[in-house]
């Protein structure tokens, strides 16, 4: 008999005899087997720590102010020579607190004793919108361990998995409201430690075209606790609410103002007021005032003679066509209330209508729409007709302004893509312009610049108001003779 010893079959020990057919010379025998244990040593955990893996939750600090957020930090730890498996997110109770996660579990590694042991850490943001002691809850963690297998599975080398749960208990975090002594009056809930930065474009215009200022507020803190600041104008500025997108590390937010007359000279400063919650106070930045130079709107000169009847319903017009019955708009037929992109078809048909009966005129002239946005008008003409487009309220009063511009460009012979509401006072009232037409072209504009810079959302009904509106504007500017050319 033949004896072999060696580690053939790992974490099965002792001697053994297997029924083996060995080739040697033509004869056959029992061959013993003797298998030694070479599996690991058993892990040799530290007696402070009740389990294995081990689940800790830290906080920054356990008082805040309405609207700061506080990191929190739930960390998974267990031996590096062990193996665990289908890692859970925790489950954390947080009943009157917000809690939100940032970025995703960060591995790594930690010295604990002598020996290495693996860590998963989850980060998080929490705060509370109102004062008042709160506590945040339980945190539980579901992994599986995996185990080295004893008896006769591990002759498969088949591990034993273990489902775990981990729990640790949460803390008290205690909101204390804002100090009243010392609260400006433009305090809106702001927390953190912010910078401000403005930018004015553009700062050379025409009374009555529109200038936009833009505010980036950045740095550590809350950035959901920020609101756009608005600037203080007089009733020589309309002003348009402000509008902010966010992103992870800024908030930013463009307000659109229209100079009225050429008396303006500066945009006064900009203000925002946040809480230090670092050091305990109130802090306001300012930026500006901001230089302008305006303009005032000139009168167009060489203006013609007021055409007679011109504020009836028919005469109310400014063009005249060589076969104004071809291209007159017949409202007498009975109209159809449409809505979404069938609404923007037809505007975007209009639009192409006044196009072609237009006068070439030169792009990028003082004040006019660049290559680039003309180009841009028209692939989105082009997606609504073709249905492609999803209609909303700042692409169809886009389309509307467009439009207004052709159609008020073609009668008052100006390159309409520097058209703005001025209009009205250097070509439509000059011309003899009826005050219904001048109404309607203002509310028109008015109702584009809500829409474009104030983010005013106009319900169905409404577009297809100002869609009647803007076909009967078109019908009185094709009736009448040409004023102001």
């Amino acid at each position: 008999m033949t004896r072999y010893s060696g580690s053939l079959l790992r974490r099965l020990t002792g001697a053994m005899f297997a029924a083996l057919l060995l080739s040697a010379g033509g004869t056959a025998g029992a061959l013993a087997v003797t298998a030694t244990d070479r599996s690991p040593s058993p892990v040799d955990l530290p007696s402070e720590l009740s389990g294995v893996p081990s689940l800790t939750v830290s906080s920054g600090k356990t008082d805040a102010y309405p609207g700061e957020e506080i990191p929190v930090t739930v960390t998974v730890r267990y031996p590096s020579d062990l193996i665990v498996r289908d890692i859970q997110y925790p489950q954390i109770l947080h009943p009157g607190l917000s809690l939100r996660e940032t970025g995703s579990p960060t591995p790594g590694t930690e010295d604990m004793g002598g020996s290495t042991w693996t860590t998963l850490k989850f980060s998080y943001l929490l705060s509370g919108n109102r004062p008042g002691r709160f506590i945040l809850g339980a945190t539980s963690l579901d992994c599986v361990l995996l185990l080295p297998a004893a008896g006769s599975s591990g002759f498969f080398d088949a591990p034993n998995s273990q489902r775990r749960q981990l729990k640790q208990d949460g803390f008290a975090l205690t909101i204390a409201p804002f100090p009243l002594a010392g609260r400006p009056a433009d305090f809106s809930g702001a927390v953190g430690d912010f910078r401000l930065a403005v930018a004015v474009r553009p700062t050379q215009l025409t009374a009555g075209d529109p200038v936009t200022v833009t505010s980036t507020i950045s740095g550590p803190g809350a950035l959901g606790t920020v609101l756009c600041p608005t600037m203080a104008t007089d009733n020589r500025f309309r002003a348009y609410p402000p509008r902010s997108r966010r992103t992870e590390r800024a908030v930013v937010c463009e307000q659109l103002l229209i100079p009225a007359d050429g008396s303006v000279r500066a945009l006064p400063p900009v203000a925002f007021t946040f809480f230090d919650s670092v050091q305990g106070a109130y802090r306001t930045v300012r930026r500006g005032p901001f230089p302008l130079r305006v303009t005032a709107a000139i009168k167009a000169a060489g203006v013609a003679p007021p055409p007679p009847s011109f504020s009836s319903v028919t005469g109310a017009t400014l063009a005249h066509h060589d076969s104004a019955a071809d291209r007159r708009t017949d409202l007498r037929g009975a109209i159809i209330l449409v809505s979404g992109a069938a609404l923007l078809t037809l505007l975007a048909t209009l639009l192409r209508r006044f196009r072609r009966k237009a006068t070439p005129s030169p792009v990028n002239g003082a004040g006019g729409t660049s290559i680039a946005e003309e180009s841009s008008t028209e692939t989105y003409l082009h997606e609504l007709e073709t249905g492609t487009a999803e209609p909303d309220s700042e692409q169809f009063h886009t389309a509307v302004f467009r439009l207004l511009q052709q159609c008020l460009g073609r009668n008052c012979s100006v390159a309409p893509q520097g058209i703005t509401e001025a209009i009205i006072e250097t070509h439509l009232r000059p011309g003899g312009c009826s005050d219904a037409v001048i109404a309607m072209v203002r509310t028109l504009f008015s109702d584009c610049n809500r829409a474009r810079y104030g983010g005013a959302l106009v319900s169905r009904e409404g577009r297809e108001a100002i869609y009647l509106r803007i076909k009967e504007l078109q019908h009185r500017l094709e009736t009448s003779p040409d004023v102001g050319a």
